[in-house]
């Protein structure tokens, strides 16, 4: 199993397990840090700091996140990670997943 796929698949347990405890999951998202913060905490084995082909989204504008990832769950943007990662977020964790990320400091300069 390549890195990529083995953080990959580290997220999907991640994200599988805070979506399947949905009351553990509407707790966390009154905690200070949120929901955003909570799902979007999956995103940075990939989209982290690393320049490696994939972007670093920290810092993006909030409605580009929320854009891509519609266009990953619509299929006008293929590939199967992110279209998985998509379609497993509801609008409201898109949202606040969007919203998280772009609130952040970029690593480097958006692409």
């Amino acid at each position: 199993m390549t890195g990529r796929m083995a953080r990959f698949s580290l997220f999907l347990a991640a994200l599988a397990a805070a979506l399947a405890a949905q009351g553990e999951t509407t707790a966390r998202a009154e905690e200070p840090w949120g929901l955003g913060a909570y799902l979007a905490d999956g995103c940075a084995p990939c989209h982290g700091a690393r320049d490696d082909g994939i972007p670093v989204i920290a810092g993006w504008p909030e409605d580009k996140i929320r854009a891509r990832l519609a266009e990953y769950r619509s299929g006008e943007r293929t590939h199967d990670i992110m279209a998985n990662v998509a379609r497993s977020l509801s609008e409201t964790e898109a949202a606040a997943v969007a919203q998280h990320l772009s609130r952040l400091a970029p690593a480097r300069a958006e692409p």
